[in-house]
């Protein structure tokens, strides 16, 4: 009997595989176009991101890079004023400071013997026997007035006080605290090579060290020249010492 209907049976499979063979080839052209359309897409976002990239260009880095240049040549043309304003202030300040200290040349010191000439420096004391103090270092802050005549290395003084009062008095080097002007009396005042003396140095009055000389020695100022000092400090502290080793020693002697 199902070889009586076989021709119906062949026809519908038939149609059944004709209906499975259309679904097989309608899924293909959907994937074919999904693939195409991600090719599409992929080749189009290069040329987007170039679009974004210039449009960016145009749009940001020239207004940026503009910017860029007008602060820079702002800068390059405020740097002129700056320097000019610092120049200025620093010329201002320095109206205000002390007058530059000159060096003016004073006679050659030479040495203690020229003034000195009946010392006999073989003598316990020698030439520091002349002066009232003989010392390396003078302390004379505080409002200590300096009596008689000295001869120190380095003398510390304050504004105000009174640096010798008779004789011939010797420094080398100098400080004043808080370093406006000092005074210095006696004789005369002979000034190692390193000071600066300037003549006419503020109101008038002579400066040593841009510090104004209220007053000075009767017969002025000289100065040691070309390395040469008036008188050699440490020789002649070596010389003391080694008398005052001699006179300790002697005096065990007699103490025997």
């Amino acid at each position: 009997m199902l070889w009586k209907y076989k021709h119906v049976v062949l026809v519908v499979l038939f149609i059944v595989l004709s209906v499975q063979i259309g679904s097989i080839i309608a899924s293909a052209t959907t994937n074919d176009q999904r693939i195409n359309s991600g090719f599409n897409q992929a080749a189009s976002s290069p040329s987007t991101g170039l679009a974004a990239a210039e449009s960016d260009n145009k749009n940001g880095s020239e207004p940026k890079s503009a910017a860029s240049k007008n602060v820079t040549q702002s800068n390059a043309e405020t740097s002129p004023q700056k320097e000019t304003t610092s120049s200025q202030s620093d010329a201002a300040g320095s109206n205000e400071t002390l007058p530059t200290a000159v060096s003016d040349s004073l006679p050659a010191a030479g040495t203690w013997q020229s003034d000195f000439k009946t010392v006999d420096n073989t003598n316990v004391l020698g030439i520091a026997g002349q002066f009232t103090i003989f010392s390396r270092e003078i302390d004379a802050n505080a409002n200590h007035p300096i009596k008689g005549n000295f001869a120190t290395q380095f003398l510390a003084t304050s504004d105000q006080n009174q640096n010798g009062s008779d004789g011939i008095s010797y420094i080398q080097n100098l400080s004043v605290i808080p370093g406006v002007y000092t005074n210095f009396g006696g004789n005369k005042l002979i000034l190692g090579q390193g000071l600066t003396y300037t003549k006419n140095f503020k109101d008038g009055k002579p400066g040593i060290n841009q510090i104004k000389l209220e007053s000075s020695p009767k017969n002025g100022y000289s100065q040691d020249k070309s390395g040469s000092r008036y008188i050699d400090i440490d020789s002649e502290f070596g010389r003391l010492t080694n008398n005052s080793k001699k006179i300790a020693d002697y005096s065990k002697i007699i103490g025997q």
